[in-house]
């Protein structure tokens, strides 16, 4: 029952997983749980609609549609299945995984492509990948350290309900706490390294897509056409955005931050 040639996009969070996922997956071989089915995980015959996303009009002017499907970071539907998925256990219930199985076989069977591509960011959750899924790709996407810890001040990450809490916090109390948790995360990743797995920099994605899906595709065993090629250069993606940290943070700060790293 287990998943084979799947592909797990991961990475720390904030480093380019979603916009790798989003491009992905729409390679005509994979198929993926989408924003609907995380919502509604009991309704597998809502990936008919992620067939819509294999006609590059109605794909391109989707893209900034939240009513269209896309593929998710489907933390919601995992957990629906298994209710301890989030605190990243490293044995789950035999049932439960059968039946997550189940429904991502589901999935594929309502969405055009032989193969699931998913994303998840954070620990490595190298068990939960282990019993899910038979030997898969996982392809970690990293990012420029500052820029992420930037990004984690930006969105107030894991204090968005919190947010007087996050406001009382000293600057290098909360540099502290988030360049921790990227170490700590920088080492979960050594956990995937049994699957066949593919490090890759957001920066070598954004500076040439191309060549980077091209070696990607290679990696994945997918076909690299014509066709997705178009898709893949059809996306604006943005470059320059990985120094942001250097107006965000005063030099005192960077250099603490900096011996905080253990890269």
């Amino acid at each position: 029952m287990e998943l084979k040639d799947s592909i797990i996009i991961h990475g720390p969070g904030k480093s380019g997983t979603t916009l790798l996922n989003d491009i992905l997956a729409l390679h005509p071989d994979l198929y993926w749980i989408s924003t609907y089915l995380n919502r509604y995980p009991d309704l597998p015959i809502l990936s008919v609609l992620n067939n819509l996303q294999a006609t590059r009009i109605v794909e391109k002017y989707s893209r900034d549609k939240k009513k269209f499907p896309r593929p998710a970071e489907a933390f919601n539907f995992y957990s629906h299945y298994i209710p301890d998925f989030r605190l990243n256990k490293s044995s789950f219930d035999p049932k439960e995984i059968k039946s997550l199985q189940q429904a991502l076989h589901r999935i594929g069977n309502f969405q055009k492509g032989g193969r699931l591509i998913t994303k998840i960011t954070g620990p490595s959750r190298a068990d939960f990948l282990e019993q899910v899924f038979e030997n898969p790709y996982v392809i970690w996407i990293d990012r420029e350290p500052k820029s992420i810890i930037t990004s984690y001040f930006k969105y107030k990450w894991r204090y968005k309900d919190r947010e007087e809490q996050f406001a009382a916090k000293p600057k290098k109390e909360l540099i502290k706490e988030y360049t921790e948790y990227y170490n700590w995360i920088n080492k979960e990743k050594e956990r995937l390294r049994h699957f066949r797995f593919k490090k890759v920099s957001y920066e070598a994605f954004v500076e040439d897509p191309t060549g980077f899906f091209e070696d990607l595709c290679l990696f994945l065993d997918l076909d690299y056409s014509p066709s997705f090629q178009k898709t893949v250069l059809s996306w604006n993606i943005r470059k320059n955005t990985n120094e942001q940290y250097k107006k965000f943070f005063n030099e005192e700060e960077l250099e603490y931050l900096n011996d905080l790293l253990t890269l």
